[in-house]
């Protein structure tokens, strides 16, 4: 009759008793991973170098690096349970199970992301730097995943479902050759209009940043009752001095008013964008 002592030595005699069998198994195993973490940084280098040879964007190097370095995995996983003769047996009950599993607790919000992911990767609306609007939200793309699109904000990092690209509007300021700023202003309805203009236009003319084609052009806006509200209607290439030159603009507005003895009915002016 065993002892509890020997019925505790059995199990480990048994365990002790498969690794001996399978050490070399066991050793080839460990070696083919140490090798596989010492190949996986160098082809990744290896990738990023080639991209940047062949002038690739960021984002596409980063998704072929990530496809490359998963069939990698995946190979050696496969290598790995041949090597202890478990190939057959995986690739008929446990990776069908796990597949299984996974789509079966993968939400169709996670799916219809991947699918938007692929898409943009393809049809590339935007590209790392570039500066978009989503909503109230400006921000510039930092990173491009399968699943999300990282952007950075003033306040920080902001993770965007793909999917809210094609379900929403958004504007990419990079891609757009002119962009349209207006400043809005008033002026008493005993100053000439045509004086009002050749003042301002002069003024936004010395404004670097403000493209001369198309020009700039002056409306009227709104009569008010003490003051007619002119528009000023501008471009600009460079979305992110938006507030630089929106600021140089209205100085130089202010400046030449005074110059020329005209008052400004309203404490401020106003910007808008379209």
């Amino acid at each position: 009759m065993q002892t509890a002592f020997e019925n505790l030595l059995d199990p480990i005699a048994a365990i002790s008793s498969v690794i001996i069998q399978n050490l070399p198994n066991l050793i080839l195993a460990f070696i083919i991973l140490i090798a596989t973490a010492i190949i996986l940084p160098i082809v990744k280098r290896s990738i990023r170098r080639a991209g940047d040879r062949s002038h690739l964007p960021r984002d596409v190097i980063s998704t072929i690096n990530k496809l490359v370095q998963w069939t990698i995995l995946l190979v050696v996983f496969i290598i790995i349970l041949n090597i202890f003769g478990l190939q057959q047996f995986w690739l008929a009950t446990v990776i069908p199970i796990i597949f299984g599993t996974v789509i079966g607790f993968a939400s169709i919000a996670t799916i219809g992301n991947m699918i938007a992911g692929i898409i943009i990767m393809f049809t590339r609306p935007f590209k790392i730097g570039d500066l978009i609007q989503m909503g109230e939200d400006i921000a510039e793309v930092k990173e491009i995943t399968i699943i999300y699109t990282k952007v950075e904000k003033g306040e920080g990092l902001l993770y965007i479902p793909n999917a809210d690209f094609l379900r929403n509007k958004f504007i990419n300021y990079d891609q757009k050759p002119a962009i349209i700023r207006t400043i809005t202003f008033t002026a008493g309805y005993e100053i000439d209009t045509t004086m009002i203009e050749s003042i301002v236009l002069k003024a936004v003319k010395d404004v670097e940043g403000v493209l001369e084609n198309p020009s700039p052009v002056i409306r009227t806006d709104l009569f008010q009752d003490f003051a007619q509200q002119y528009k000023l209607i501008y471009n600009i290439e460079d979305f992110r001095q938006r507030g630089r030159i929106e600021g140089d603009i209205r100085r130089n507005i202010v400046k030449a008013f005074k110059e020329n003895g005209i008052d400004l009915p309203t404490s401020h002016l106003v910007s808008l964008t379209q």
